[in-house]
C-alpha cells in the first residue's frame, strides 16, 4: 500500500481560504505518478486547526465534507480526514475514512476529556490493498475485543487536532496500546499533524511534535519537519488479500 501523509498549513482566520489551500495540497499529494493510496490529513481540517465555537454552522461543516469526499472520488484514493460532527449542540472531533467513491466508511470519536476512562483501540475496515483503522475513543474494556487479528497487518491513522500530544503518549507508546501482544511486524500508526508555527513538545521525550509514521515495533519510520509543509510518502507492506478474503476474515460476509 503507498501512503502519503499530508503536513498542511490550516488556517483558522478563514473557512474559505482554509479549504481552497488544503484541497489545493490534497490535489499536490495525488496528482504523481505513483498517486498513493492512503492520503491522511491532520486534524480539525475543517475548523483550521482550532477548537471550533457552537457558532460554527453544521451547514460549512458538511460542506467541507463533501468536498473532501469528491476529492477521494476525483483522485480514486481512500482519504482519512481530522473533522467535526454536532452532538448535543457541541462540535466533537471525529476522525472519517473515505473509500475512493467519496463514501464514508468509518467515522470514529477521538478522546474526551477524561482520559483515565478511556483507552484508545482500533476500528478496522478491510480493503483489498490491507487493512485501515481509525483509532478511537474507547473504554478500557474494550481494548481486548478491539485488538488486531494477527495473521493480517494494518495502517492505523490518527489525525491529530489541536495542540498537544495525541491520547498524552508517545507514537511508541500509541502502538503499543493499539497493538497490544500480537504480531505487529505489518502494523503500523500514522498520526498527522497540521504544519503549526510554534513548536510544542513531547513532555516525556523532548522530541517536536509533528507528523510521524511508526512501525509495530514502536520504531519512527518517517518524521517531518516541525512547522513545514510536506508530503510524507512510503510504501508498507500490509499482506494484501482479494476483498472477498478480508471481508471473511471479519466476519463480514455470511455464508457463501
Amino acid at each position: 500500500m503507498r501512503i502519503a501523509l499530508l503536513q498542511t498549513v490550516l488556517d483558522a482566520t478563514s473557512v474559505a481560504n482554509n479549504l481552497q489551500h488544503f484541497l489545493g495540497q490534497i490535489d499536490l499529494a495525488c496528482d504523481v505518478d505513483e498517486a498513493p493510496d492512503l492520503l491522511i490529513l491532520p486534524g480539525a481540517c475543517d475548523t483550521g486547526g482550532v477548537v471550533p465555537l457552537g457558532s460554527v454552522p453544521v451547514a460549512v461543516l458538511d460542506n467541507i465534507r463533501e468536498s473532501i469526499a469528491v476529492k477521494a472520488r476525483e483522485w480514486g484514493v481512500y482519504i482519512v480526514a481530522g473533522l467535526h460532527c454536532r452532538v448535543d449542540g457541541l462540535r466533537i472531533p471525529v476522525s472519517v475514512l473515505f473509500d475512493p467513491d467519496g463514501d464514508s466508511l468509518l467515522e470514529t470519536d477521538g478522546p474526551g476529556v477524561d482520559l483515565k476512562e478511556q483507552t484508545p483501540v482500533l476500528d478496522i475496515h478491510p480493503t483489498a490493498i490491507g487493512d485501515i483503522a481509525l483509532i478511537r475513543a474507547g473504554r478500557m474494556d474494550d481494548q481486548k475485543s478491539a485488538s488486531v487479528p494477527k495473521p493480517r497487518g494494518v495502517i492505523a491513522a490518527c489525525p491529530v487536532g489541536y495542540t498537544g500530544d495525541a491520547w498524552s503518549v508517545t507514537p511508541a507508546e500509541l502502538t503499543g496500546i493499539v497493538f497490544g501482544a500480537n504480531d505487529s511486524s505489518r502494523a503500523y500508526v500514522a498520526m498527522v499533524r497540521s504544519a503549526r508555527k510554534v513548536e510544542s513538545k513531547n513532555k516525556k521525550t523532548g522530541k517536536v511534535l509533528t507528523t510521524v509514521l511508526v512501525d509495530g515495533a514502536g520504531v519512527e519510520q518517517l518524521r517531518a519537519e516541525s512547522g513545514s509543509e510536506t508530503i510524507l510518502r512510503a510504501e508498507v507492506d500490509l499482506d494484501a488479500a482479494s476483498e472477498k478474503e478480508c471481508m471473511e476474515a471479519f466476519g463480514l460476509l455470511g455464508e457463501l
